[in-house]
């Protein structure tokens, strides 16, 4: 199974998003979505699961949850936006997602690329999809799950996107 993951488009879809996700089976949306257009586009790749972030309209911050914990083959996944948790940073988001610790937290809020294990808790923050903001580039990551377990990738849009 393959799984597009994203966050902090903030009402803006990059349009190299549709290539990189092309075939997944669901995309993983930790917040800052920004508007209901950008996940109505997303529905139209594949079925969505978004978080609230900091920063959504009123009407997705009341219809979005906080936090949403899946279990994908065999796996349990955590996806959050992060700005509840100081700084955002895997020791801080271990400690929130306790007691019941997951295999993989996704998270979003810091616009930067992370791929981190603490305590074989594997945490990924695909970057930000939308709009360049603290010098950051646009990024999107991919997670495939198979028989030999988790395997993830960043993936640049400002580059041909594969």
């Amino acid at each position: 199974m393959r799984y597009g993951i994203l966050s902090d488009t903030h009402g803006r879809l990059h349009p190299a998003v549709a290539e990189v996700f092309t075939g997944v089976n669901e995309i993983l949306h930790a917040g800052d979505v920004g508007s209901e257009a950008v996940l109505d586009e997303l529905e139209g790749i594949a079925p969505v699961i978004a978080v609230c972030g900091n920063v959504e309209p009123p009407g997705l911050e009341r219809r979005l949850p906080e936090v949403k914990t899946l279990e994908r083959e065999g796996l349990r996944i955590v996806v959050l936006h992060g700005h509840l948790v100081r700084a955002a940073r895997p020791r801080e988001l271990l400690d929130a997602v306790r007691p019941r610790t997951p295999d993989l937290v996704v998270f979003g809020h810091t616009h930067r690329p992370l791929e981190e294990t603490l305590e074989g808790v594997v945490f990924f923050n695909p970057g930000s999809a939308g709009p360049a903001r603290f010098g950051s580039r646009p990024t999107v990551g991919t997670l495939e799950i198979g028989a030999d377990g988790l395997r993830l990738r960043h993936h640049r849009l400002d580059r041909s996107g594969r």
